[in-house]
């Protein structure tokens, strides 16, 4: 296929929305952006693969990859009542292995532009101080909490 992005749903995406020299990348999916996992952190909005100069069969379909799991993992920790507390444990742990390979992602995706890895935790969890890798001090940002050593990012609700 000529396509490399025919598995992606493009639908909210404008080719015209790209990366200001301030901005970076946020790896992201939930119930709102679960049809595309790269986030411009300033535009809100997803940054379409054309203008990140993405061409790498193998890390495209990585990412498909790993937004297909982490969906399935979010859908039910949304809607199955059986399965809730454990899919909240795998999105909430760093070690889990849906966010080792986010992270590897967000690794990869750094080659390309500044990418932060989104670090899900539930509604009613607090937000931690620390970072759950390096146990270093969360920088605050507009409302979000980045580790620039690390790149994850979490938000206040």
């Amino acid at each position: 296929m000529n396509d490399l992005y025919y598995r992606f749903d493009f639908s909210e995406i404008n080719l015209k929305d790209k990366l200001e020299q301030d901005d970076f990348l946020i790896l992201f999916l939930n119930h709102i952006e679960l049809n595309y996992p790269l986030i411009s952190y300033k535009l809100k909005t997803g940054i379409h693969f054309l203008n990140l100069n993405i061409k790498d069969v193998a890390l495209l379909d990585l990412i498909y990859d790993w937004m297909t799991v982490y969906n399935a993992i979010y859908d039910l920790y949304m809607d199955s009542g059986d399965y809730e507390f454990w899919a909240l444990k795998e999105l909430e742990n760093i070690n889990s292995s849906i966010n080792v390979l986010g992270l590897k992602l967000s690794n990869l995706l750094n080659n390309y532009a500044e990418t932060y890895y989104y670090l899900f935790r539930g509604i009613d969890r607090e937000l931690p101080k620390k970072c759950p890798l390096c146990n270093k001090d969360f920088n605050a940002l507009e409302g979000s909490h980045i580790c620039k050593k690390c790149k994850i990012i979490m938000e206040e609700w």
